[in-house]
């Protein structure tokens, strides 16, 4: 279903029992949200309240949006992801990310979730299974019960011994970008987006024009950026936004560094 309308693979989604009647948990990105804090509480041994994560849905993803990334090298996939350091502290988010085609993640697909770990030493751990339907819900909750009736309800992770770690705000996570307007097919209209993102310091590693539609005299715009701080980026979006050549931006989408990890 990748790169299907965002309704009908919903429905489809809850018609075999994958999504829930009302999927807000699902598509809003709570339920990685949650899943996340616990994650990090686990491998950080820190407490990780979800007020300090960062959650974006998938309900704006389009299909465009997996054609023009898919020609650009990428697939997007909505990615839970929590790292820390002893310097610069916490950073979780939850939102959809580009992933590149040839790392494990881009192949997760259907009812299948994954997780990586990065470890110092070991390098990076895949692990990925069944994250929805009746059978792997039915496996997680008897797998819960069990744990609990072993350890008497007492839980191993004493969060009194818990090292509390700087959390740092999204605005601080630095990242490429993709993202896709709707422009007046017109000269001039890159060179002002581009003008507004180099205000802010950022630099255009790709740009594709797809889509023109002679009769309105539009199209899309798709620009790559190189890496930006998030707060620089924000405020290049609400700029665009306001030039008289762009008539809509569709969509801002992370880009997930896998540099180094290959």
């Amino acid at each position: 279903y990748e790169g299907a309308d965002f309704d009908d693979v919903l429905a489809e989604a809850q018609s075999l029992g994958y999504a829930e009647a009302d999927p807000t948990a699902d598509v809003d990105g709570f339920d990685a949200m949650y899943k996340l804090s616990v994650l990090a509480r686990l491998a950080y041994h820190t407490e990780m309240p979800v007020e300090g994560i960062h959650r974006e849905g998938i309900r704006d993803i389009h299909s465009k949006d997996f054609r023009y990334a898919g020609e650009l090298g990428f697939t997007i996939k909505l990615l839970a992801a929590a790292q820390a350091s002893d310097e610069s502290g916490l950073l979780a988010r939850v939102h959809p990310a580009l992933i590149p085609l040839e790392v494990p993640m881009a192949s997760v697909n259907g009812v299948l979730n994954a997780v990586e770990v990065e470890g110092d030493l070991v390098g990076s751990l895949w692990f990925q299974g069944p994250g929805a339907g009746a059978e792997p819900t039915a496996s997680a909750v008897v797998g819960d019960i069990l744990k609990i009736s072993e350890s008497s309800g007492i839980n191993s992770y004493d969060s009194a011994t818990f090292a509390p770690f700087n959390i740092i705000p999204m605005n601080d996570h630095v990242c490429q970008y993709y993202m896709r307007l709707t422009a007046s097919d017109q000269p001039g209209v890159l060179a002002n987006v581009a003008r507004v993102l180099g205000d802010a310091g950022i630099s255009i590693s790709a740009v594709l024009q797809k889509d023109t539609d002679i009769e309105k005299t539009q199209a899309d715009l798709v620009i790559m950026t190189h890496p930006a701080r998030e707060a620089n980026m924000q405020t290049a979006v609400s700029l665009i936004r306001k030039l008289e050549t762009v008539i809509q931006l569709d969509n801002l989408i992370r880009v997930e560094n896998y540099a180094g990890r290959l």
